[in-house]
C-alpha cells in the first residue's frame, strides 16, 4: 500500500515538473518568437487544462492562470497524501527531486 501511495506521490512530483517546463518553455517563446512547446508536454497538460478551464475561469486579460491552478491542485494532493500517510515522507525525503 506504501508502494502505490508512494507512486502517485511521484506521479504528481512528474506532473509539477512539467507544468513548470510547460511555463519555462512558453515564456522562452515569447522571446524567440517561435513557440518550441514540445509535443509529447502538450499531449499530457493539455486535458488538465481544458478540464480546469472548463470549469473555473482562468484567463485575466492577456493572462493564463491555468499553470498555477494546476500546481496549486498539484501541491495540495502531495500534501494530502502526506498528511494521511505520514510514513511516506520517510520515502520523499530519500528520492525528492525538488
Amino acid at each position: 500500500m506504501i508502494q502505490l501511495i508512494f507512486a502517485v506521490y511521484i506521479f504528481l512530483q512528474i506532473l509539477y515538473l512539467l507544468v513548470l517546463f510547460d511555463v519555462i518553455f512558453s515564456w522562452i517563446s515569447i522571446f524567440i518568437w517561435k513557440p518550441i512547446r514540445p509535443q509529447f508536454i502538450a499531449q499530457i497538460l493539455n486535458p488538465i487544462y481544458f478540464f480546469i478551464k472548463k470549469h473555473i475561469p482562468t484567463t485575466f486579460w492577456p493572462f493564463e492562470f491555468t499553470p498555477i491552478i494546476v500546481l496549486l491542485m498539484i501541491w495540495f494532493f502531495q500534501w494530502i497524501l502526506l498528511s494521511f500517510f505520514p510514513e511516506i515522507s520517510r520515502f520523499v525525503q530519500l528520492y525528492s527531486v525538488i
